[in-house]
Formats: structure tokens, sequence, C-alpha cells
């Protein structure tokens, strides 16, 4: 899986599909880190490779996104994905709506990792 994935499914739940981005690459890669580093803390397990040997997660780039793979499988999709999109909402937490929106997404990375 790689960051790109999550990005893009991100980007769906925050219903920003167009070619023009409200929320830049650049950001979400950020949160993105953030996300995988929390949960490598939450799930030590996951800092095991195939061989059983620790591994260490190197910060994702605009550039490296797209093609690095990150070190868990498929199935923290969803959760990253949730974790992005909490993080957006965050921004703009004056906002009652956007507060709920965080909080809901939150919730989701929590209950899907």
């Amino acid at each position: 899986m790689t960051g790109n994935e999550v990005i893009s499914r991100a980007w769906v739940l925050l219903g920003d599909t167009s070619p023009r981005k409200r929320n830049p690459a650049k950001e979400m890669v950020t949160y993105l880190n953030d996300g995988v580093r929390d949960l490598l803390a939450r799930r030590p397990v996951l800092k095991l490779d195939e061989s059983g040997a620790r591994s260490t997660f190197t910060d994702l780039t605009t550039e490296t996104y797209s093609t690095d793979a990150l070190p868990m499988d498929e199935t923290y999709r969803e959760g990253l994905a949730h974790y992005v999109a909490g993080r957006v909402f965050e921004l703009d937490e004056a906002d009652e709506h956007n507060a709920q929106m965080s909080v809901m997404h939150f919730k989701k990375y929590m209950e899907t990792t």
C-alpha cells in the first residue's frame, strides 16, 4: 500500500475529488506521516518486517508518497484515510460541523486500526 492510495481515499472522504484539490498533497502527506507514526506507536507489532526484524518508518514526501510503500498492509488503508480526513477537519474546529466531522473521523480511525 502506498501513501497515494491512502491520500486518494482521504480526498474522497473529504469530498475533494476535483483535479484542483482544496487540500494540497503536501498537507495530506504531513498528516499521513503523523498517522503512520501514531499507528506504529499504538501497534508495535507493525514495526516488524516479514522476517521478524524491527523496521523503521521514513517519512514520505510529496515526491515519494505515490511510489513508496507504507510499513503495513492494506487493512489499515481506511483507518489511515480517516486519520488524515480528521486532521483536515481539525483545522477549522471553530466551525461546529467541522468539529463534529473531525471527531467522527478520529473515531473511525481508532475503530478500524
